[in-house]
């Protein structure tokens, strides 16, 4: 199969991780997880990330840095409403959890779904990555972009930064963003005949 250009394939790579993800997240809350179309964000627009989550909502963001033959993050990203309703979903009640339970929660899946995708990157790609140990931020919406923008190593520039997220059925309160952020050394290591003829 081939793409028009290298930006392309890691969408769709990301589109098959993404699945992955769903499949694992699916099974954690015993309800049909879709995902959403990656797609390639400008990080020098703010307004990309100003229609991600309402502005004065507190966010959980979950942060996991990739090691290995390329570097990355990604940014699972909560408001408070989704963390509660998903912490309910898991536990099976109505009950109110403390707050530590509930995030304990939020990292667990954010263990799961982010090696999900980094898995497919890793096997489409035939690259050696992992995933490092998350760590969580609470920040308000309006916050967000400023976070993510200034979150990066100073050495990278021309970064891949895409958008995607999931929708879990009976629950439409629940529809967490995922964003990534990827070395431009991932497109490098794109094999040249997956690209269109006419894009070489």
């Amino acid at each position: 199969m081939e793409y028009k250009n290298r930006e392309s394939f890691v969408t769709h790579a990301m589109n098959g991780g993404m699945a992955r993800a769903a499949r694992s997240f699916s099974i954690m809350l015993g309800a049909t997880v879709k995902t959403s179309p990656s797609q390639i964000l400008n990080l020098d627009n703010e307004n990309n990330f100003a229609r991600l989550k309402d502005q004065d909502q507190e966010l959980f963001v979950l942060v996991t840095q990739m090691i290995g033959d390329f570097n990355g993050k990604s940014y699972l990203i909560f408001n408070i409403e989704e963390a509660i309703a998903i912490a309910k979903v898991l536990r099976k009640d109505e009950k109110e959890l403390d707050e530590r339970l509930r995030e304990a929660f939020l990292m667990e899946i954010d263990n799961i779904v982010s090696a999900a995708v980094i898995s497919e990157l890793s096997d489409v790609l035939k690259a050696e990555i992992y995933g490092d140990v998350p760590m969580m931020k609470r920040l308000s919406g309006s916050s967000l972009y400023d976070f993510i923008a200034a979150d990066k190593d100073p050495r990278d520039h021309g970064l891949l930064v895409i958008n995607t997220g999931f929708t879990v059925d009976k629950h439409p309160n629940i529809h967490p963003q995922f964003i990534w952020k990827f070395s431009p050394v991932l497109l490098e290591m794109i094999p040249a005949n997956v690209i269109a003829v006419q894009n070489r």
